[in-house]
């Protein structure tokens, strides 16, 4: 089941980060609970990975480490206006 502000379904090896998440530590509080919330089977994806016009990453750093650890490679996204 895919979320619904799903826009798209998107390759993750074609989303950039930028440097601005590559180099920051995410959250541990978060990356647990992303993690307990998809290893339970509650849903694998929660929210779509949002992405400029680029495929720069956005918003939903977290998730997208998540899917990749994971092997997903076939993810929800959405877009949005930002650079």
């Amino acid at each position: 089941m895919l979320p619904q502000d799903t826009e798209d379904i998107l390759d993750i090896n074609t989303i950039t980060i930028p440097k601005r998440l590559s180099e920051s530590l995410p959250n541990a509080n978060k990356v647990h609970r992303i993690k307990r919330l998809c290893d339970n089977g509650i849903q694998i994806v929660d929210k779509a990975l949002t992405i400029n016009k680029n495929n720069v990453l956005i918003n939903e750093y977290i998730r997208y480490l998540y899917l990749k650890d994971k092997g997903i490679n076939e993810v929800p996204i959405k877009y949005t206006q930002e650079n």
